[in-house]
């Protein structure tokens, strides 16, 4: 983190995965997440997910098999109420 806020430093292998909104909670259509692992930019889709490792226990992940290589995927179901929350306790979000 950096010391002056708690905005997590972000590293050299950081990327923005871009999200869609879907739970209708959000006062935006899409929103982005920090992620870092991402060897390379790639499209997932419902055709190129598998379940995961299914000893894999985190609340805010869920594990998949995405292309054939082991990944996490945020627990979207969870994630968007939590940043609809914090966007409304900060003011919403400005045009």
């Amino acid at each position: 983190m950096r010391p002056d806020d708690d905005t997590p430093a972000t590293h050299g292998g950081s990327r923005l995965l871009v999200l869609k909104a879907l739970s209708g909670t959000l006062p935006v259509s899409h929103y982005g997440v920090v992620t870092q692992g991402i060897p390379r930019i790639a499209s997932v889709t419902m055709d190129t997910l598998a379940p995961g490792d299914a000893g894999v226990d985190d609340e805010r992940f869920i594990p998949v098999l995405a292309a054939g290589e082991s990944a996490l995927l945020p627990r979207l179901d969870a994630l968007e109420p939590e940043l609809a929350s914090a966007l409304a306790a900060a003011g919403g979000v400005n045009p």
